[in-house]
């Protein structure tokens, strides 16, 4: 029989040959002589994460940091199986203990970087691909992570030299192929894009990130049917994909149909951009239940459109119980406590009180079985207090013009708001209107300075929109709103103001594919780009109306 060294050395043989079924069977031999031979357990979770057996795989290395807490390589491999069940905080904390052990350990720096990508923190990610670049040039999957990193961070150009990078070194690195896609999506290389997503497919058939990729790809094209296909065929691929059921749920949203797509919504939680924020109360879920008596904690779970939008399904709740709670950001506190007086806000990170049952927002039009034209849409639902609004009407003055309020560009971390945002410099056709112009936005960026230097009848606010407060007063007193998909758009829409809406060529989900119209906000209307890219015809189409308006206005 042989001695478990002897197991060992064969078994890491016949791993290092590719041996993969020979190699796992002989490390369990190992184990069955000596159940914590850490090299065995380190390298049967490796081979576990090569057959996406996350679970197993952070079992095995858990196993083996818990047998020799010095061993780098099982806590990076755990930190990896972490990452791969959506763990990221926790591998992180692994994948410093594998650095603070090997201080040179590439492929830790690599896989912190892409825990830190998904988490939302691009330069730190940039940092640690630096680094181990530094350490080792040549590192195919390092330089594919930093051109990820330098995506996120708006840096395309220096992003398809690192993604290119990694292919010459490593032709079928996946993730470096998905990755080059979305960055020439974003700069509207769409041929390309579809192009280098089939190269990854090819690449290996069987990768589920690549359908899931491949499916965004195409839902920004239009191209619906054919992503609905991709991510029926990710989620085959792997039934637990939350990220692959997410993107099908969104779709679904958009093409109207609801039924399928507020059900499949609760995936979310299980998506790398969400996993992170799951809340975990020991209050059970409110799934429709009776709540006679009781009291349910209502949550807000993503941006602060969202929290607006969503908002209004608070009030249908207190109708089945009289104890609402409503947590929503800091910011929204005084705009939302007025949204119903049986609903008590509070600020998120304050103390709670007692609740026996929990719901995050966006999970409520689920329950309460939300149609396209069954959209609860009593508008106005919020209103702005009067103290602020009578300190707006002062700063703002008598006018004889319609007020327009102008807002371009959401906020630039958003994934998508390449997608959604304009520059200033785009709405210079407005100005032809003979209108009282007023931008709603508090942030501008250098660039938008200049313009509004260029253009004082646009009336720039800065700072003095302190809260959302005064975003509500100011666009109250606003005859219309126009405004990119931003909060912008929600306040606007919620406040019951004439409002119109730039979407991008392909639309949030919440704006279905066709409709000028919303039933979410009856007073607004949506003025859709006709290619990707090309604000020209929404601009030349909302300057009629503000022309119109004028004309009106005047008596004209």
């Amino acid at each position: 029989m042989s001695t478990p060294s002897e197991l060992l050395e064969e078994a890491v043989k016949q791993h290092l040959a590719g041996n993969g079924a020979r190699a796992e069977a002989l490390y369990q031999d190992v184990l069955v002589q000596n159940p914590h031979d850490v090299t065995a357990l380190s390298n049967l979770a490796t081979i576990a994460l090569g057959q996406r057996r996350y679970e197993r795989a952070l079992e095995l290395a858990s196993a083996a940091v818990e047998s020799d807490p010095k061993h780098p390589f099982a806590w990076n491999t755990r930190g990896f199986a972490l990452s791969r069940l959506n763990n990221l905080s926790d591998a992180i904390e692994s994948y410093d203990l594998a650095i603070g052990l090997k201080p040179g350990f590439v492929n830790a720096y690599t896989n912190r970087a892409s825990a830190l990508l998904d988490l939302g923190f691009p330069a730190r990610a940039r940092a640690d691909c630096e680094q181990a670049l530094a350490l080792k040039p040549d590192t195919a999957v390092a330089h594919s992570v930093l051109g990820a990193a330098l995506r996120e961070l708006h840096a395309y150009d220096a992003a398809i030299q690192s993604f290119e990078r990694a292919l010459a070194l490593a032709p079928k690195l996946i993730e470096a192929h998905n990755g080059l896609a979305t960055v020439l999506l974003r700069l509207g290389r769409t041929t390309e894009a579809v192009a280098v997503s089939d190269r990854a497919i090819a690449c290996d058939p069987t990768c589920g990130e690549s359908y899931n990729d491949r499916g965004a790809i195409l839902v920004a094209l239009k191209r619906y049917d054919e992503a609905l296909a991709c991510y029926d065929r990710a989620i085959a691929l792997r039934a637990d994909y939350g990220d692959a059921c997410w993107n099908k749920s969104l779709l679904l949203l958009l093409l109207g149909r609801y039924e399928e797509g507020w059900s499949l919504y609760e995936w979310r939680w299980k998506s790398r951009s969400l996993v992170h924020a799951a809340r975990h109360f020991d209050a059970p879920l409110w799934n429709g239940e009776e709540l006679a008596g009781k009291t349910v904690l209502l949550y807000a779970e993503q941006g602060f459109g969202d929290t607006i939008q969503f908002a209004r399904y608070a009030p249908l709740v207190s109708a089945w119980t009289g104890k609402i709670i409503l947590e929503v950001p800091a910011p929204l506190v005084g705009l939302l406590s007025r949204l119903d007086p049986l609903v008590t806000v509070i600020a998120k990170g304050k103390p709670l009180p007692h609740f026996d049952f929990q719901c995050p927002l966006m999970s409520l039009p689920k329950i309460f079985k939300t149609a396209p034209d069954l959209i609860p849409a009593r508008i106005p639902y919020l209103s702005a207090d009067d103290k602020h609004l009578s300190r707006w009407q002062q700063r703002l003055g008598p006018t004889a013009k319609p007020r327009v309020g102008l807002t371009w560009a959401g906020r630039s971390g958003y994934a998508n708001d390449y997608a959604r945002s304009m520059s200033a410099e785009n709405l210079t056709p407005l100005l032809e209107a003979d209108c009282e112009f007023h931008c709603l936005q508090r942030d501008i960026t250098a660039a938008d300075r200049v313009w509004l230097d260029a253009h004082p009848e646009v009336r720039w606010y800065g700072e003095e929109i302190a809260t959302f407060e005064d975003s509500a007063a100011l666009a109250s007193l606003m005859d219309h709103v126009v405004t990119v998909d931003t909060a912008a758009a929600h306040l606007a829409g919620a406040l019951g103001k004439p409002t119109a809406i730039f979407l991008a060529f392909a639309p949030d989900f919440r704006w279905f594919t066709e409709r000028v119209d919303t039933p979410w906000y009856p007073t607004a209307r949506l003025v859709r780009q006709s290619a990707p890219g090309n604000w020209t015809q929404p601009i030349m189409q909302v300057k009629v109306q503000l022309q119109q308006l004028a004309a009106q206005s005047s008596g004209a």
